[in-house]
């Protein structure tokens, strides 16, 4: 699958974007070693990173609304909390081998595609309130 950054993903906030374009690149990488089947570590490495970094990078977007007063903070904090549960459930299952092969390849493109819709439906809606506020 074709895991890559475009230009129409920016919310026009350029640390939010920079961070988005990194988690990208990381989702690139473990679509890249589970397409190979590379060591099942070398995907929990990845999942690990992804985790610790999500998270950093919510807590920034979180900054961000409460900072200006984001309407539909608590909303989006929801599905960040959602989505976090997500990646560290996929971390432990893999680390456990409770999960494995398609499995694991099928659950990795499903969190793309969340990180992706979230982007467009939820993070540029978001990127549109904050540019009219950040000087």
């Amino acid at each position: 699958m074709a895991v890559e950054w475009k230009p129409e993903m920016s919310v026009g906030i350029g640390e939010v974007d920079v961070q988005h374009r990194k988690i990208i690149g990381k989702l690139k990488e473990l679509s890249d070693a589970l397409e190979k089947k590379e060591e099942p570590e070398t995907a929990a490495g990845i999942l690990k990173f992804l985790a610790v970094y999500i998270e950093e990078h919510f807590r920034t977007e979180e900054m961000f609304m409460l900072k200006y007063i984001y309407p539909d903070f608590k909303e989006h904090q929801e599905k960040h909390l959602g989505f976090l549960k997500r990646i560290t459930l996929l971390y432990d299952e893999l680390s456990t081998g409770s999960i494995k092969g398609d499995d694991i390849y099928n659950e990795s493109i499903a969190v793309y595609n969340w990180f992706v819709l979230h982007i467009e439906n939820t993070d540029k809606k978001m990127g549109a309130f904050l540019r009219g506020k950040i000087r």
